[in-house]
């Protein structure tokens, strides 16, 4: 009996692609693919280099961090001396915690719970990093460095509501005298900065020795080279510029030595 149902038709048979000249598209060998591998690295699936924000700075790229902070302008001083102390709050917040290696996963992935100035603040009176005091003073460090940063016009110490954000801070006792003929406000602001860096990572420090952690685990950021080094020249006093000045110069002087030592035992 015939079969009257109707059948679909027999898929046809695929073929390799192939070029003019008969090749299937595998790499001709010994063929120069270097140009061909250079434009494929510059595309999306190109290595991408560390976010500036996310790595340690070399010593070199410390000093000159220092000498631009040191030099530069308001606006220079409002935001790098606030991420020098919101580097101290990630790295106390570390030593208080059970578990950090998920490092992108706490301070940097959208919705981490470490992720904000803001969020670092609160975490580190939690962790009793500091007091409330502190939390205070931090939340008026991070609003003045918010008006530098988003403020799409000139801005200066001591003028309008950066003045009034000033006058609310607690005043830090300064030790000796600064020469760089900038407005009181600015000094008192970049005081603020230096005491509430050197006490967080003294914290850091203590919880790092209860759990007996190398101190190395506080190296990085902006003071990184001078906290690696014990914080030797940040005595509990209060800081000042002079200080950072003359840490910064101590630590210079001993990484020379150190060398001269390694040269002469190498001769």
């Amino acid at each position: 009996m015939a079969d009257d149902q109707q059948h679909p038709p027999p898929p046809k048979k695929r073929h390799k692609a192939r070029h003019h000249n008969g090749a299937t598209g595998a790499p001709m060998p010994g063929k120069d693919r270097s140009k061909h591998d250079q434009n494929r690295g510059s595309g999306k699936n190109a290595p991408k280099s560390p976010k500036p924000s996310r790595r340690s700075p070399t010593e070199e790229e410390s000093d000159a961090a220092l000498d631009e902070f040191l030099e530069g302008s308001d606006r220079t001083s409002a935001i790098l001396a606030p991420a020098m102390v919101e580097n101290a709050l990630k790295k106390g917040i570390e030593s208080a915690l059970h578990d950090y290696s998920d490092e992108s996963g706490l301070f940097y992935d959208n919705g981490a719970p470490f992720g904000t100035f803001s969020a670092k603040i609160t975490a580190g009176k939690a962790l009793g990093l500091y007091d409330e005091k502190v939390e205070s003073d931090l939340n008026l460090l991070r609003e003045i460095r918010n008006q530098f940063a988003h403020a799409l016009m000139p801005l200066r110490f001591g003028e309008g509501h950066i003045e009034e954000l000033s006058k609310k801070l607690r005043s830090y006792p300064v030790t000796g005298n600064d020469h760089r003929n900038i407005h009181p406000s600015r000094l008192k602001f970049e005081v603020a900065c230096f005491v509430i860096t050197t006490r967080i990572f003294q914290a850091a420090l203590k919880n790092w020795e209860r759990r007996s952690a190398p101190q190395a685990a506080l190296t990085g950021g902006i003071l990184g080279n001078l906290i690696s080094a014990g914080l030797k020249s940040f005595s509990n006093a209060p800081l000042n510029n002079n200080a950072l000045l003359a840490a910064k110069s101590d630590t210079t002087s001993d990484r020379r030595r150190s060398d001269a030592n390694a040269e002469k035992k190498e001769e």
